[in-house]
């Protein structure tokens, strides 16, 4: 393996390792009761810009924007939480863990199809917001699916404006960070 593939493999492994200790580290559930943010994936409704998109994003920016780059990211942040514990706690099915790769590749897809190198603010922004929403409403889905647990509906247009802004705001917090490296 060569030098520069691997910087670029450590880029993508350390991004999805800190975003995954950001994931379990943090009290996710306390800071989302606190904000008054209903469940399922609270965390990720008003954080995931800042816990999951900020992480994916910055890795795709320092390498070049080169192609699937935020889609490994993207990939082993849920790998790497289901190493720790089942994707939200949910063991039946026992392959419900696929929802959670199945949410982060698209939130990976999604960066990558609507950014390029040479776009603005106004662009990374709305590749971090439609990551992170796509992210939340593929969790919410599955969730809602398998274990019949839905966020209040009320609450839905909120959260998945709260999920947008969340991710729009990481996306453009990385992209500051990676001008400035």
């Amino acid at each position: 393996m060569g030098n520069s593939q691997g910087v670029s493999f450590l880029i993508i492994f350390l991004s999805a390792l800190i975003s995954t200790l950001l994931n379990t580290v943090l009290p996710l559930k306390d800071i989302v009761s606190a904000l008054g943010v209903p469940g399922p994936a609270g965390g990720m409704t008003t954080l995931g810009g800042f816990i999951f998109t900020f992480w994916i994003v910055l890795a795709y920016l320092l390498l070049g924007c080169r192609r699937y780059t935020a889609v490994c990211v993207a990939v082993l942040i849920p790998s790497f939480c289901m190493l720790l514990s089942p994707w939200y706690g949910v063991v039946d099915p026992p392959w419900f863990g696929v929802y959670g790769i199945l949410a982060f590749l698209i939130a990976g897809l999604v960066v990558e199809g609507v950014f390029r190198r040479e776009d603005g603010y106004a662009r990374i922004a709305l590749a971090g917001g439609f990551s992170n929403m796509s992210c939340l409403l593929v969790t919410w889905a599955a969730i809602g699916m398998h274990v019949g647990v839905s966020p209040p509906i009320a609450f839905i247009p909120i959260g998945v404006a709260l999920s947008f802004a969340s991710g729009a705001a990481g996306a453009v917090a990385a992209c500051l960070l990676a001008k400035k490296v």
